[in-house]
């Protein structure tokens, strides 16, 4: 019995622990849930974009992964984003940081070994 509790104990952990995913599309604000294919990001989520797309962050934001595909970011001066996992941006367009970026984790480069 208490080999079962522990067991069940681990699985629970596990599933509450995993990263989540969402993805955004468009342009808009950064805090507008129906940017999101699975709601605004929280520090475990992993954050990736749909081609084209440009986010405002325009508020207090967190991801735990950032993967800007062919779009681009623009943080405002009321807003922060901290990154805690990997930042990996392959970007169109401009990306301008008028508030605060918080990098925490690591930056993978765009193509092959250099940061783009």
């Amino acid at each position: 019995m208490k080999y079962l509790l522990l067991i069940i104990c681990w699985c629970f952990l596990v599933v509450v622990g995993k990263a989540q995913s969402s993805n955004f599309t468009g342009s808009g604000n950064w805090t507008t849930e129906m940017n999101w294919s699975n709601g605004l990001p929280k520090s475990n989520t992993n954050v990736t974009t749909t081609l084209g797309s440009h986010i405002f962050v325009n508020a207090v934001a967190e991801c735990n992964d950032l993967s800007l595909f062919l779009s681009s970011m623009t943080i405002n001066s009321e807003g922060s984003l901290t990154i805690n996992g990997v930042y990996s941006a392959t970007t169109t367009g401009t990306n301008l940081n008028n508030g605060t970026l918080i990098l925490r984790g690591n930056l993978k480069p765009a193509i092959g070994n250099k940061v783009l």
